[in-house]
């Protein structure tokens, strides 16, 4: 019986198959030709840090997608971005992390009056899992700006003023925290519980010295 199948077959299969497992991240061992805007931060999710990458075309647009980069592996992966945020100017777009594996991206559009959408990739490395989860206009004359997600779904905004503010996306409720920073200042990070008892290291140090010192 032979190991490979007839192509028809494979055919069938592939067509039978839905479309969203199929259209993943491109990984490849060399660095892809994208450039990376360095005022732009990168986050790191899922072992590799990502940020937004660009091509400038002939035409003088831009085609932009996420560029990865496995730290283990070493290597590149692009992630593609939503149809209306592709040709996006580069510096519009900024990247975040989303849960605990996935990304998500701002866009902000200063042409039509200042606004902001929020997109999460509900499937990491599944281009038709993008999602608009957001879009906030010019309040008070100012914008709010989203600093990240927290563990209960909710999104923390600096809104007018520097004071914080958490936004539940089902009820659309905003729930102001009453932190209160500088305008622009504000910044969010999550982090890993890793709790170590110092006066044990200590003891142990000690035993190790003193071992070491009865064995010469």
């Amino acid at each position: 019986m032979s190991d490979c199948l007839p192509v028809e077959v494979i055919v069938e299969i592939l067509k039978r198959l839905p479309v969203k497992p199929l259209v993943r991240c491109r990984v490849t061992a060399v660095s892809p030709k994208y450039a990376v805007h360095d005022i732009k931060p990168s986050t790191f999710v899922n072992g590799a840090t990502h940020s937004v990458g660009y091509q400038r075309g002939k035409d003088g647009g831009y085609r932009n997608a996420i560029l990865g980069f496995d730290i283990s592996t070493e290597e590149f992966h692009v992630i593609g971005l939503p149809e209306s945020l592709i040709d996006s100017f580069p510096r519009d777009l900024s990247i975040m992390k989303y849960e605990e594996s996935s990304i998500a991206v701002l866009k902000c559009d200063w042409e039509d009056g200042e606004q902001l959408d929020l997109w999460v990739m509900k499937e990491y490395g599944v281009v038709g899992s993008w999602t608009k989860v957001l879009h906030l206009t010019e309040q008070n004359g100012r914008i709010p700006w989203v600093l990240g997600f927290r563990k209960n779904g909710e999104i923390l905004l600096e809104v007018d003023g520097g004071g914080m503010a958490s936004l539940d996306l089902n009820s659309q409720q905003m729930e102001h925290l009453r932190i209160e920073a500088k305008t622009g200042c504000s910044f969010v990070h999550s982090y890993v519980e890793s709790l170590v008892f110092l006066d044990k290291v200590v003891d142990g140090g000690s035993d190790d010295a003193n071992h070491a010192k009865d064995s010469k």
